[in-house]
Parts: C-alpha cells; structure tokens; sequence
C-alpha cells in the first residue's frame, strides 16, 4: 500500500510517495478531476460542467489500488531489476590455473624411507659458452628455462587490476577502508569517510517547467561537485528537454526542468554530490 497517491487524469499522471510517472490509463469514474490519497483517507475530485464538487474515499482497493499497480507496472518498465547471478559460488577454478600450480609447485617425490623430499628444482645447462669478452652471461643464448606462458597471463590480469597504477577515480574515493558513517532512507544516501570526504546521493520527481529544492542528507563543509542525470522521459522525442542546478550550497540545492512542455518532458532525476563534510 502506497501512503500518499495523487491522479491527475487531464496530464495522464500518477504520483505515488512523490514520484511522479506518466502513465496511459482510463479514470475509473466519468469527469474525474482529480484523485488525492494520504496517510489512510483520501478524496476525489470531480469537474462537470465547470463546478467542482469533492466526494470522499470509500475504498482503497477499489479505487486507489488500481491506479498504484498502473504506476508500478510504468516504474518497473523505466527501473528493470538487474539480472540475478548465475553463477556458483562452489565452481571449480579454471583447468589454466591448475595448470600453473603444477608448472610452480610440481609433485613431492616419496623417499626410500616413507618421507616426502623436496619437489624437483627446474635443470639449467652448464654450458657456458654464451658468456661474453666481459665473462658475463649472454641473455640471447643463455640455456635457462622460459617461464610458463600461464604465468605472463595471470601477471599481466593481475598489473591491469593494480589500484597504485590505475589511481583513484575522480570525485570518488574507491577504497576498502571502513566508513566513518552512512545512512540511506529507500531515496536518499550518503557516505562519510574517515578522512572527512563526503559523498550523497538519491533520486526526485519534477514535472515541467518545474522546480525542486534538495536539503542534504548532511551538510557539507566545502561542496565541490553536483551532477544530474535526468530519468523516466516521457513524450516525442524531438522535443528538447533538461534538468539544470538553478542554486546549489553547502547544504542542499535547486533543480529546475527548463521544458514546461506536456507533450515532452523528464518526469524525475537523479542527483549525486561530493565534497568536504561539515
């Protein structure tokens, strides 16, 4: 059961805990203006012929129900859950790995007395007629063994997954430390690392030519980055739609759609920040 549900028949929208979707639906009711349902009551609204009239909510499931599982059935469209892993957490490691275990570590030989001896050391030449003038050893003709191509592949997997090389990614501190402190309310997050990095995120519903203002989840000392990404586009795709900052500040921030078109327009966004903490 959704808390708070409001369906605007005229706009072809349905809004369900502030998330605003367009969906195609029927009214269940003629000259339905509008549909308001919070915590546990509701009202309709009606319009004929110009007179608005306001008839209480009998029913959740006859009459708001039906308008909930049309949203979810559009969220899920626009949000489709990952794949689950196939995978099996008992599978066998590759037949290559075995292969390079053996090359390294090759079976201990039994002794006359019962006891196991050390493995085999690899055998190298005691031709020396590759060294130079200089009495050196002559890598181009030296006798001693390559390394099994296995290990060239294992290494070169190994360099490409290397934090030191590859560095940090920018605005995100990708680490295995412990955070100091974080928090996610179903919408809404943020994370505190113990260096004081702090970084926030979550998701809002804005209709066009709308604005809507974000309080963090916790206020930042010295914010250095704010992106949107616009989510849930609805209408012709020739229309030109954004979601750009209008305000921003150390403790929350103003989108605003610079579309106020109907017939094209991005229902939500998604917002991610980071910076110093407070």
């Amino acid at each position: 059961m959704k808390e708070h549900v409001t369906v605007i028949p005229a706009d072809g929208i349905i809004i369900c805990d502030g998330m605003a979707l367009s969906c195609a639906f029927t009214a269940h009711a003629e000259n339905l203006h509008a549909l308001q349902w919070h915590n546990g009551r509701g009202h309709i609204e009606y319009r004929t012929g110009g007179v608005m009239s306001n008839e209480a909510i009998a029913s959740y499931e006859a009459e708001v129900a039906p308008y909930v599982e049309r949203w979810q059935a559009e969220y899920e469209a626009l949000h489709p859950a990952p794949a689950a892993f196939s995978g099996n957490a008992t599978e066998k490691k590759p037949a290559a790995l075995d292969t390079v275990h053996n090359r390294l570590f090759p079976a201990a030989k039994t002794g006359a007395a019962g006891g196991q001896t050390r493995p085999e050391e690899p055998a190298f030449s005691a031709d020396f007629s590759g060294r130079g003038a200089d009495g050196h050893s002559n890598p181009a003709s030296s006798s001693r063994p390559e390394a099994p191509a296995e290990l060239s592949v294992c290494r070169a997997e190994t360099d490409k997954t290397t934090s030191g090389e590859t560095g940090p990614l920018p605005f995100s501190r990708a680490t295995d430390r412990q955070m100091a402190d974080s928090r996610h309310d179903g919408k809404n997050w943020y994370c505190l690392w113990p260096d004081g990095w702090l970084e926030q995120g979550g998701e809002a519903a804005i209709g066009p030519g709308g604005t809507v203002s974000i309080a963090f989840p916790r206020a930042f000392g010295t914010l250095w980055h704010i992106s949107l990404t616009p989510s849930g586009f609805t209408g012709e795709k020739n229309h030109a739609a954004s979601i750009g900052l209008a305000a921003q500040s150390d403790s929350g921030f103003t989108a605003c759609q610079l579309n106020n078109r109907k017939s094209g327009h991005w229902n939500g966004f998604l917002w991610h920040a980071c910076g110093e903490s407070a």
